[in-house]
């Protein structure tokens, strides 16, 4: 299981809609633990996480190069944010 530590240094992006937190507080909590959160799927990400709906386009992409994909509840444990636990005002 990767820890929150882990992701420090690693390029993170996110297909589709999270149901606990918004994208503004997904990165804000990657860079505070030293993760490099992107919009797009470049060609030097090494986490994809899957919400509601994805983009099958970057799904694909993710999975012909083996980047690590993990869904909201995975995502979640690793920040080690509860389903109920938001920042106020982001």
């Amino acid at each position: 299981m990767i820890k929150s530590q882990d992701l420090e240094n690693k390029v993170v992006s996110i297909t589709g809609t999270l149901e606990n937190l918004t994208r503004k507080e997904v990165f804000f909590r990657l860079r505070k633990i030293g993760a490099i959160p992107v919009s797009s799927l470049v060609k030097e990400i090494d986490i994809l996480v899957i919400g509601h709906r994805p983009s099958q386009m970057k799904k694909k992409q993710a999975e012909r190069r083996e980047v690590l994909i993990m869904d909201e509840d995975e995502f979640l444990k690793v920040l080690g944010v509860s389903r109920t636990h938001r920042i106020p005002g982001l």
